[in-house]
């Protein structure tokens, strides 16, 4: 398969973003590669991979280019999900919110970017996320908000007891109205429903924090 503009494989700009290679996602940019092709089998965008990596550089690129920030691999994880994940990458993190990337985007079992934060123990991003928004109290489709996530870890590192602080001072969001309770109101009901559950075991699913 190959890029019907220039001829070339388009998976390029997935691997140059994966790994950092900030000149050539430039030059493969420059050569009209779709920034937001999703991979066959997992639907990650080059956004996705650069920011799940860490590498700023790349994502500011991929964004300036047009990349889309909601744009979800077929697990639902987003940009923002992976810059949140193990021990965090809180310039991609920043790059993502400044584009406007939603805070509280959830994927198939209501995990947000804050409640992988939490888990992770990654505090600059769960910093990050909170003055951009985040809804501190916001659970995953079984419950689980991001204090019982990091109450309930056998191990916590110091980050998470700055997580922790951070979520118990922060002042708890008064619930939204929908068109359930308040029929005058024509903003969208935030309700989620009729989700798949979440799995049993946050961290397997994860593939677990280090």
């Amino acid at each position: 398969v190959f890029c019907a503009t220039c001829g070339m494989d388009p998976w390029l700009l997935h691997v140059a973003a994966r790994d950092g290679r900030a000149t050539d996602v430039a030059t493969l940019l420059s050569l009209r590669f779709d920034v937001n092709r999703r991979t066959e089998q997992h639907g990650n965008s080059p956004l996705l991979l650069a920011c799940l990596a860490g590498h700023a550089e790349c994502a500011r690129l991929l964004l300036a280019a047009g990349a889309s920030t909601e744009l979800v691999s077929a697990n639902g994880t987003s940009p923002l999900h992976a810059a949140c994940r193990d021990r965090g990458h809180p310039e991609c993190a920043r790059l993502l919110l400044e584009a406007r990337a939603h805070a509280d985007v959830a994927d198939g079992a209501g995990v947000t970017p804050l409640l992988d934060a939490s888990f992770c123990g990654a505090a600059a991003c769960a910093r990050l996320l909170l003055a951009h928004g985040a809804d501190g109290s916001r659970a995953t489709v079984d419950g689980r908000t991001p204090v019982d996530l990091i109450l309930a870890l056998p191990e916590a590192r110091a980050e998470h007891g700055q997580i922790l602080e951070l979520l118990l001072r922060r002042p708890p969001r008064a619930p939204e109205p929908t068109a359930a309770t308040d029929a005058s109101c024509r903003r969208p009901c935030l309700q989620t429903t009729g989700r798949a559950g979440c799995r049993a075991d946050f961290r397997s699913r994860r593939g677990g924090c280090r």
